[in-house]
């Protein structure tokens, strides 16, 4: 099966994702048929955003802000949470 970008997926090509078909071997994948929770996608976000209003900082060791945060899906507001924790880095390189 070769890969041709769409906006959606049935189940065989989700199934096919799980065994490194679809995407080719480099991207990720979808979890194995006994983790595949879904049995389709229907629709592929073009744009997704994050947002965090940070209320508070702490700086120590670890660099970390408490903020409200939301998520945007195409220009619509999805997911709204408070007091998150979030760690801020400077580089991710040792991750």
């Amino acid at each position: 099966m070769s890969f041709i970008p769409q906006s959606s997926y049935n189940k065989e090509q989700l199934l096919a994702s799980s065994r490194g078909e679809l995407f080719g071997p480099t991207p990720a994948k979808v979890p194995a048929p006994n983790m595949v929770l879904i049995d389709r996608i229907t629709h592929i976000a073009k744009k997704v955003t994050y947002k965090l209003t940070i209320n508070r900082l702490i700086q120590r060791k670890l660099i970390m802000a408490i903020a409200d945060g939301s998520m945007e899906v195409d220009g619509r507001e999805i997911y709204t949470a408070k007091d998150l924790k979030v760690g801020l880095f400077e580089s991710t390189d040792n991750f």
